[in-house]
């Protein structure tokens, strides 16, 4: 399902994108285009694999890794 990033990530990598992606909506518009540029950069997940981008949050992520989309090893 990927078109830019990644769909696996280590046990690690996904609970760094769980707290960014909790975190993303306390944060100023600016912080929020480093925070999703750090996802994108640091850790190859695009939202926009997953979405229109509308509404992804940290339930949007553990939705995707429970239907096998976004797989954690």
């Amino acid at each position: 399902m990927p078109k830019k990033g990644r769909n696996t990530f280590s046990q690690q990598e996904a609970a760094e994108i769980l707290n960014l992606l909790k975190k993303l909506p306390h944060h100023s518009r600016k912080n929020q285009m480093k925070v999703r540029n750090h996802l994108r950069k640091k850790l190859g997940f695009y939202i926009s694999d997953f979405t229109d981008g509308k509404g992804f949050n940290d339930g949007a992520f553990k939705h995707f890794v429970h239907l096998g989309d976004i797989k954690i090893v």
